[in-house]
């Protein structure tokens, strides 16, 4: 979770040019990705639906499909771990060894809600940071919140 803390500040400039982006779009698919394609990713994700105004529950559900997703991914990782330590130093790691291992793997609600709490702590709401922090305008998520879904759930072309 300690990771997260700083999430928002550490790639300030990043989530601005990618909520930017994705608002700008015109209904076009978007591909957002980070080197492990959790953390990075799964905050700017968060901020995409918390722009939408979706709530923290569902956000964190969503969150929380990385470790399905990247589950393959993750026993590679852990097994390419396992023999590297084995072959280093002649020990199999320990079950525990190998939890520690995993949590750098896998994403845990607590991580997001780190996040989450810290942007509230020194913007007010996830929206003030967006604001605020990554200054778009309320105008900007307005109109990106009626293309979303207003325009989507009416059927209006915009």
């Amino acid at each position: 979770a300690s990771l997260y803390e700083y999430i928002y500040t550490d790639n300030i400039e990043q989530f601005k040019v990618m909520l930017s982006e994705v608002i700008k779009n015109e209904n076009r698919p978007v591909l957002i990705h980070c080197r492990g394609g959790a953390d990075r990713t799964g905050f700017g994700a968060a901020l995409i639906l918390a722009s939408l105004q979706i709530s923290d529950e569902i956000i964190f559900e969503d969150y929380l499909l990385s470790n399905e997703y990247l589950k393959d991914s993750t026993e590679e990782s852990l097994d390419y771990f396992r023999k590297t330590i084995e072959q280093n130093t002649g020990n199999t790691p320990t079950e525990e060894d190998m939890e520690r291992i995993r949590n750098l793997f896998q994403v845990r609600q607590a991580y997001m809600e780190a996040a989450f709490q810290n942007v509230i702590d020194t913007y007010g709401t996830i929206e003030g940071y967006i604001v605020s922090g990554l200054g778009i305008s309320m105008y900007e998520i307005e109109e990106f919140r009626y293309r979303a879904l207003v325009s989507l759930y009416y059927g209006h072309d915009s």
